[in-house]
C-alpha cells in the first residue's frame, strides 16, 4: 500500500502574507506483515527490530503499527445425527457471532454429515446468512475429516486473514481422507482452525475419545483453539478472529519513487526472532503519482 505525503514550504513576504516556495511529495510504502511464533501473533515489534531490504538494498523503517484487516470466516457445522440435540445451540452461536463481526469481515456457511455442503458463498452481508442458519437440520453420519479438508481447500483460495470455525464433537466416522492427509493439508495452508464442541463428557468408548483428542491436536497444530460451547463462546470466537486479523504495518520510504516501471522485491526479517514465521507481500510496483499542483 502506497501513500504520498505532501509537504508545502512557505516563505513570508513583506505584507505578512505567505507564498509557496516549493511543494515536495514523499512516497511512503506501508506493508501489512503477519509475524507469528508457534502459530501465535508476535506483538511489541519496534521499527529497529525490522530488517528490511528492497531489491537487495537495506532501508530504514520509519514506523511500525498494529492494524486489523477484514477476516474471512468459514463456519462449518456438523449435522450428523450425533449432534441432533446441539443444533439449536449451534445456530445460536453462529447468530451471536455475526453480531460481533466487524465491517468487511466475510462469512461462508457450510455443513457436513456424510458429505460436505457449501450452503453460501463468502459474503459480508451477514443478515442474508441468518435464514440459512434457521434451516440447519441433522442428517446422516460424520465425515469430519472430509468436511474440514474441503473447507480448508476453499479458504486457501481466499486472500487475507482466514479462519475455519468447526462446530462439532470432533469425532470422525466415515471420511475417505485419513488423519495424516488432513494434517498435511493443515500444515501446507497455515489456516487456523477453531473447534467449538458441545459436551465435555458425553463421548463414551476409548476409540471415540481418542479420535476427539486427535482432532483437538490437529486444531492445536493449526494455531487454533478448542472451546466448549458455553454462554461466552461467541465472545471467545470474536477474540480469536480479531487476533488472527491483526497485522504489523511496516512503513518505509522506497528509493527512486519516480521509477514506476520496475518491480520492487522486498525481504523482511525480524531481529532476535529466528523461530518466527513471517508472511507479507514479496513484490510490488509503485503507481504513477499525480502532481498535486495541477
Amino acid at each position: 500500500m502506497t501513500f504520498s505525503l505532501l509537504f508545502v514550504i512557505f516563505g513570508a513576504i513583506q505584507d505578512d502574507s505567505f507564498r509557496v516556495d516549493y511543494v515536495e511529495t514523499v512516497t511512503v510504502m506501508r506493508i501489512p506483515v503477519l509475524i507469528q511464533r508457534d502459530r501465535r501473533l508476535v506483538k511489541g515489534v519496534q521499527p529497529q527490530d525490522v530488517l528490511l531490504r528492497e531489491n537487495g538494498v537495506s532501508l530504514d523503517v520509519v514506523d511500525v503499527t498494529e492494524i486489523e484487516l477484514p477476516c474471512t470466516v468459514h463456519l462449518l457445522f456438523d449435522l450428523s445425527f450425533s449432534q441432533s440435540e446441539h443444533i439449536r445451540r449451534a445456530r445460536r452461536i453462529g447468530s451471536d457471532l455475526f453480531r460481533h463481526l466487524r465491517k468487511g469481515d466475510r462469512v461462508k456457511i457450510a455443513t457436513f454429515s456424510g458429505r460436505y455442503y457449501g450452503l453460501t458463498t463468502y459474503t459480508d452481508d451477514l443478515d442474508s446468512l441468518r435464514p440459512v442458519l434457521d434451516q440447519l437440520k441433522p442428517r446422516g453420519t460424520t465425515a469430519l475429516y472430509d468436511g474440514v479438508y474441503l473447507a480448508l481447500q476453499e479458504l486457501a483460495a481466499e486472500s487475507g486473514p482466514r479462519l475455519l470455525v468447526v462446530l462439532s464433537d470432533g469425532v470422525d466416522m466415515t471420511s475417505r481422507r485419513r488423519e495424516d492427509e488432513l494434517r498435511t493439508m493443515v500444515k501446507s495452508h497455515g489456516i487456523p482452525i477453531v473447534l467449538v464442541r458441545f459436551s465435555k463428557t458425553e463421548l463414551k468408548g476409548t476409540q471415540l475419545i481418542a479420535q476427539a483428542e486427535s482432532f483437538r491436536s490437529i486444531v492445536k497444530e493449526s494455531g487454533g483453539t478448542s472451546y466448549f460451547a458455553d454462554f461466552s463462546v461467541s465472545r471467545s470466537l470474536n477474540r480469536e478472529i480479531r487476533e488472527f486479523s491483526t497485522r504489523v504495518q511496516v512503513s518505509y520510504l522506497p528509493p527512486n519513487p519516480e521509477d514506476v516501471g520496475q518491480w520492487r522485491h522486498i525481504q523482511i526479517n525480524i531481529a532476535d526472532c529466528d523461530q518466527c514465521e513471517i508472511e507479507y507481500r514479496r513484490a510490488y510496483q509503485l503507481n504513477k503519482l499525480t502532481d498535486s499542483r495541477n
